[in-house]
């Protein structure tokens, strides 16, 4: 009796075993494939999305014409496969070296890593590129038709931006997918698969841009998401394992390395602003705007800037950084301001000035005498057209030498261009130079 029961009781033990066993195994395998898919599933999305680009660039360059879709199915399909797989294959590695630093939490080994997968990557693209610029007289000794032959050069020649943008784009996800951050991998191929199709259409089919619009939309494709992935490495995305290594030619200590890289951001931004600013203020000194751009910019970093980063580096201490970003935002505004300014201009009516010199001084010595006005447009008519301004209008052709030309813009020291004739005063004298006789008679007859 004893042991029948003793029987049941240890089936019944056993049935629940099993039971819990089952269950296990189904949250272990449910667990393992969440991890799997987290990780595959960002990476197969954007393998997807990089041969969707091919794909649309392929459909829309097929309404092109039948020669220009049998040249880049070539030249993609030999030359740019052929490209890609030795990069990726040398990229691999890269992802052996990241996942090994990141699980052995040698964090600062994975940006060293990174940074070494650039330099060895763009020396292999260095190899790889006589292929591109070659690839007309490679396909004509292969025996292909001629006309095949130089659409394909053609198209290899766009599609060199695209061989380099595997550098960061191969590199850059295996540096994130080691740290599973490989949403934001996914969020930026969706990006750039949806503005390729959008852009494909309207270059080529819309505004029928041919074969340009085609390779400018696919090179943008490739090329969104290797900035966007830039971007969020160097901003901070990965503090752990982005150190960099700039800041050690300069110094061995931790403390400062870590400041460097946490100001790198704002130099990045420092360098953007300051490529476009001082092309907006050269055009508006250009036109002659010299107190406008001055009012700007004592508005901008004296008024606004400079609060702002006393503001934000002492009441928020932000120190440095603040400040820094006073000056940045003093930067941006000054660049807004010069922007619509530049964007309201009338150029059509600008151009009517075009090549046209003003100089403007005040000589009270010169007021009221003609002959003085006349003297000094001598002076200053080198092999050119000048008209002289006092009550009536004056041209006057004369030659000097170049020697004696600086040095009356020297002692004049005042060069700027000329917005508008209409306005002047008896006792400043305006000339105007151009090289152009069409446009001297035309000031002539306004004056």
């Amino acid at each position: 009796m004893e042991d029948s029961v003793s029987e049941k009781l240890l089936g019944s033990a056993k049935v629940e075993e099993e039971v819990d066993g089952q269950e296990k195994l189904k949250d272990k395998v449910w667990n393992e494939s969440k991890k799997l898919w987290v990780v595959a599933g960002p990476a197969m999305f954007t393998r997807f999305s990089t041969f969707g680009i091919n794909v649309i660039s392929q459909a829309f360059i097929g309404h092109i014409g039948a020669t220009q879709l049998a040249a880049y199915a070539l030249v993609y399909t030999v030359f740019l496969r052929f490209a890609n797989g030795i990069l990726l294959g040398m990229a691999s590695g890269l992802e052996t070296l990241c996942g090994q630093s990141y699980g052995a939490k040698q964090y600062s080994m994975l940006g060293i890593y990174l940074q070494r997968s650039w330099i060895v990557l763009s020396l292999c693209s260095l190899f790889l590129l006589p292929l591109f610029i070659f690839t007309t007289p490679l396909l004509k000794l292969l025996g292909q038709d001629e006309t095949l032959a130089e659409v394909g050069g053609y198209i290899a020649h766009w599609l060199i931006p695209v061989m380099f943008s595997f550098i960061a784009c191969f590199t850059c996800q295996m540096f994130l997918q080691a740290q599973s951050k490989n949403m934001v991998i996914t969020y930026l191929a969706a990006f750039a698969l949806a503005l390729h199709v959008f852009l494909s259409w309207l270059l080529t089919i819309k505004y029928k841009f041919g074969i340009p619009g085609a390779m400018i939309s696919t090179i943008l494709a490739f090329w969104i998401p290797n900035i966007g992935q830039l971007i969020f490495v160097f901003s901070g995305g990965c503090r752990e394992t982005w150190k960099g290594r700039v800041a050690y030619i300069f110094t061995s200590s931790p403390e400062v390395v870590a400041a460097v890289t946490d100001l790198s951001p704002l130099l990045a931004c420092s360098i953007l602003l300051n490529s476009v600013q001082p092309v907006l203020s050269g055009v508006a000194v250009g036109a002659g705007w010299q107190s406008t751009v001055a009012y700007v910019n004592i508005g901008c970093y004296y008024l606004i800037g400079i609060p702002i980063g006393v503001v934000l580096g002492y009441v928020f201490d932000l120190q440095v950084k603040g400040v820094w970003m006073g000056m940045l935002f003093g930067t941006f505004v000054q660049t807004v301001v010069l922007v619509i300014i530049t964007s309201r201009t009338d150029w059509e009516k600008q151009d009517l000035w075009g090549g046209v010199l003003s100089i403007n001084m005040l000589f009270d010595s010169y007021s009221g005498n003609k002959d003085n006005y006349c003297c000094l447009a001598e002076k200053l008519a080198e092999k050119r057209n000048v008209v002289a301004c006092e009550s009536s209008p004056l041209l006057l052709e004369k030659e000097v030498s170049d020697g004696k030309w600086v040095m009356v813009l020297t002692f004049l020291s005042c060069v700027m261009a000329l917005p508008r004739i209409t306005q002047y005063q008896p006792t400043t004298l305006q000339i105007w130079v151009t090289m152009d006789t069409t446009v001297c008679d035309l000031i002539a007859n306004k004056l």
